[in-house]
């Protein structure tokens, strides 16, 4: 939390008197913009002296421009400004109008100075908030009368008191919705969502009157109730909203999608903000891989001298025992000089599809410029068998991007174009995902990229449990049946399997029937049924034994109908 500071305004005359009511709100200034002092401050009684930069709030440590000068353009003389803690009127330095250097006369002052001309009518110098924790610190301006520049001739001071403010930060700390209308827990088309939130107060002050507001630009979500209010919060407390929000999901959403849904939190104390990504329908997994069993088809190819040290890895993982890693098969570090793929099988991708995987990583990063990288990874789709290469944007974002120029200016020797976005760095297991949606129905495979310069090198990149999910949305069906019972193929169960899996199928009337298996490439792997069959549910077993860990699929058939699914056999 960032603390915040409140100004206010006294005048000294031997005693102190509030110029503007302290408000019950922590953390605001009833002293921003011009303020102005009495004229006897400097002796003129045509006009006041005017102080203008005091920010509503202030950051410690930030610099603000304090303005001096008179409403009817009169000569300022001489002003002091200067701050410290605690109390006291002497002159911190001293700095001559137009310059930009000032001298200090009192021990540990830094943001004080002492303007002198006898013919200005406008003077400026910069005050440099204090540090957090301080305590009371003040400001003073003062104002010298007449000609005399040798003593002050007024007992007016003008003091800004500035105090560390004790503040809440309101955080967004669950949130869930119910009301669908099916009761599946699945947010879904033309459904009307009840979503609850709670908030708690992290921060050090109090809130109250809190609000929570959701919005969103999404075009299939209507929100019918987007504002709730809260009770006060003490520090560390928590509470969930008075009222729930209501979201409308048009009927012709589609039928899997993400919403962002925009939170704008408030309180008299503070403003802040936060999002909720809802997801719509509901993606399955058909396909994953924890690197614990079968791993045929994954690729590690070379590239030309470039060296590529990917391998399964007993070092660290998420589940139970292996992971992917590259780097050195014991505890050393990864190869300099790398371009290294780690390549899935190709996978038969459903519609929106998402894939998700954990990683770790530690891959040198600049120390000058931390934002970059001399080494890391990314994520990259083929939809031509590995010939060629897109890189994949996470939801989540890369947190670097790769460096043009080594540090003494020379052209960088990693595998990369400078400016590509990377994962890179030091960081602990965490989840990364990507949206697939625009790649539905594909045949694709994956790789983890990961490339080195030639030279500092750490203990590389792991990644484990890797998932895709989607959403199958039914049976590929050669014409509408007007009853769906007289010829339904049914999910396979266990999907995915290792060897076997049960499939199930109905008809109403008896009559031959074929089920077959098929690879991806089209090619029949195993005839499960081919002659007649009575009407009503019948069961099939199919054993993968003896064939690849990948997507397959099943394929029904009678004189008038086909349906087919997909089954995923892993190994």
């Amino acid at each position: 939390m960032t603390p915040k500071l409140l100004l206010g305004l006294i005048l000294l005359t031997g005693f102190s008197i509030p110029l503007f009511a302290r408000s019950s709100y922590t953390g605001y200034s009833h002293a921003p913009g011009r303020q102005t002092c009495a004229v006897s401050c400097h002796g003129n009684s045509s006009g006041t002296v005017t102080l203008d930069g005091f920010p509503l709030t202030y950051t410690p440590g930030q610099s603000y421009t304090i303005t001096l000068g008179h409403s009817a353009g009169n000569s300022i003389r001489n002003f002091n400004g200067s701050c410290r803690v605690g109390t006291g009127t002497t002159n911190a330095g001293q700095i001559t109008a137009g310059t930009a250097t000032a001298t200090y006369s009192v021990s540990g002052e830094t943001n004080g100075v002492h303007l002198s001309s006898n013919s200005q009518n406008t003077a400026s110098f910069s005050w440099t908030a204090p540090a957090a924790g301080t305590g009371t610190v003040r400001l003073y301006v003062a104002a010298y009368q007449g000609s005399n520049t040798n003593g002050q001739t007024t007992a007016l001071t003008l003091i800004a008191d500035e105090e560390v403010a004790a503040l809440p930060e309101l955080v967004l700390l669950d949130w869930q919705f119910s009301g669908d209308d099916d009761g599946d827990g699945i947010a879904e088309p033309g459904e009307t969502l009840v979503l609850t939130a709670s908030l708690e107060n992290v921060g050090a002050g109090s809130a109250s009157s809190v609000e929570l507001a959701v919005s969103t630009d999404f075009e299939w979500i209507t929100v019918l109730n987007g504002i709730s209010t809260f009770p006060d919060l003490l520090p560390g407390q928590s509470a969930s909203a008075d009222f729930p929000f209501q979201l409308q999901i048009s009927p012709d959403c589609p039928a899997i999608s993400t919403a962002d849904l925009a939170l704008q939190i408030t309180s008299a104390e503070f403003q802040g903000s936060d999002q909720i990504l809802l997801d719509i329908g509901q993606r399955l997994p058909f396909w994953a891989a924890d690197g614990e069993g079968d791993v045929v088809d994954w690729q590690m190819p070379t590239v030309g001298d470039w060296l590529n040290d990917w391998h399964l890895s007993t070092e660290d993982s998420m589940s139970p025992t292996h992971a992917w890693k590259c780097g050195d098969s014991d505890i050393g570090e990864y190869a300099a000089h790398a371009d290294a793929r780690l390549i899935t099988p190709p996978i038969l991708l459903q519609n929106w599809t998402r894939l998700s995987f954990m990683h770790r990583m530690d891959a040198e990063i600049s120390g000058a410029s931390p934002d970059s990288a001399y080494d890391g990874g990314v994520v990259e789709i083929s939809l031509d068998d590995g010939a060629s290469w897109i890189q994949l944007e996470p939801i989540e974002g890369y947190n670097k991007v790769f460096r043009w120029l080594t540090g003494g200016g020379n052209p960088a020797t990693h595998p990369f174009t400078g400016g590509t976005p990377c994962y890179s760095g030091l960081f602990d297991w965490q989840p990364a995902s990507f949206d697939l949606g625009d790649y539905t129905d594909q045949v694709v495979r994956f790789a983890f990229h990961f490339g080195s310069d030639d030279g500092t090198q750490l203990e590389g990149w792991y990644v484990d449990d890797l998932q895709l999910s989607g959403f199958d949305d039914g049976v590929a069906v050669s014409h509408r049946i007007e009853d769906p019972a007289e010829f339904t193929l049914l999910e396979a169960w266990p999907n995915p399997f290792n060897p076997t899996t049960s499939i199930g199928f109905h008809t109403l009337e008896a009559g031959p029937v074929r089920l077959s298996v098929y690879n991806m490439a089209g090619q029949l792997v195993r005839s499960l049924l081919d002659g007649p069959c009575e009407a009503g549910f019948q069961q099939s077993q199919f054993d993968g034994t003896g064939l690849a860990s990948g997507v397959y699929l099943l394929r029904l058939e009678t004189r008038s109908s086909l349906q087919t699914r997909r089954i995923l056999l892993m190994k």
